[in-house]
């Protein structure tokens, strides 16, 4: 806490608040949207004065050409400034440079945004998890890598951008667990259910065959290019050499996450994006374990996060994951 804390600016105190280990601002690509939001704001204004008004405006606000025409910004960026100036004045609470959170109730005036509704659809049964695993063609050359993309998300609950970046060394088959980097470089530790285990175990020996050696910094969801002579007549690749490319190059992009999505939807007549995997992960598990447990494997810092998961649940709907688990 800060003597005269009270009359702290906003230009000292943005400085402050981004270079704070605590605040979680923590990737440089962070401090620079947040300096950037907060600095819409008067800079030499007492962060105790600004109103609650000052940042439905800040949220609102449109360029001239969009003023004239009586847009709105995107919710996606509603929502996005909404989350800087909650964080920065639950911060700023916390710093004794303001007797009241003016962001408190911001939601309230601007709508919630990007995280505001769950769509009904993108809560998945456990016979529709089913289905869509059974979808997957393990001869095919993208079988193998869809299977493990899929597994990851629905049994396992990992984020998209976790199972695009997941690498062999965060793999530990001896304790059957997968260790993660979240916020502020903390380590967490996720287990692995006994079938995705053996489909791990079986895409990493084709690894280790293709490389020579056993992969280690290669991703394990990996990009898949053809290479070798394409026949139109069966729609087949002959002599591709496939995994020799794949395991040394990029890992997947967002874009190529949604189409593994869109392939399968189109295969079983069930929609689903990426991050309907955790999220349904999130509702079949809620059947097994209290909300508490469930933010502790979601690996969520405040149980309102993992409520929002839960919010458009339908009733009964999980019928055959109560004596299941996860483990398709």
């Amino acid at each position: 806490m800060l003597p005269g804390a009270l009359y702290m600016q906003l230009h000292e105190a943005t400085r402050i608040y981004i270079n704070d280990p605590k605040s979680n601002v923590l990737k440089p690509g962070t401090k620079r949207n947040y300096a950037c939001e907060l600095g819409k704001l008067p800079q030499d204004q007492e962060v105790d004065t600004i109103t609650e008004k000052q940042l439905i405006d800040a949220c609102l606000a449109v360029n001239v050409k969009g003023q004239r025409k009586g847009l709105r910004p995107a919710d996606g960026t509603i929502y996005s400034r909404r989350k800087v100036y909650e964080a920065f004045f639950k911060y700023a609470m916390f710093m004794n440079w303001v007797k009241k959170d003016p962001a408190l109730y911001l939601s309230r005036h601007v709508g919630a945004g990007r995280g505001q509704t769950i769509k009904k659809n993108n809560w998945l049964t456990h016979d529709e998890v089913t289905k869509i695993l059974e979808a997957v063609d393990m001869d095919d050359i993208y079988g193998p890598r869809d299977n493990i993309f899929l597994r990851l998300g629905f049994t396992i609950g990992l984020r998209v951008s976790e199972i695009r970046t997941l690498r062999w060394s965060q793999v530990n088959f001896d304790r059957r667990e997968i260790s993660l980097v979240g916020k502020g470089d903390k380590i967490a530790v996720v287990s692995i259910t006994k079938n995705t285990y053996g489909y791990l175990m079986d895409l990493y020996g084709q690894a280790a065959l293709a490389l020579g050696r056993p992969p280690k910094d290669e991703v394990v969801v990996p990009r898949i290019k053809q290479r070798g002579d394409y026949d139109p007549i069966t729609g087949t690749w002959k002599h591709a050499r496939i995994w020799e490319v794949n395991y040394l190059g990029e890992p997947l992009s967002n874009t190529a996450c949604g189409r593994i999505c869109m392939k399968y939807t189109k295969k079983t007549d069930i929609k689903f994006a990426p991050h309907d995997m955790r999220r349904t992960f999130a509702g079949l598990m809620f059947e097994k374990v209290d909300i508490y447990q469930l933010k502790e494997a979601l690996r969520h810092t405040d149980v309102s996060t993992t409520e929002k998961y839960l919010q458009t649940r339908p009733d009964g709907a999980a019928q055959a994951v109560r004596d299941a688990g996860l483990d398709f």
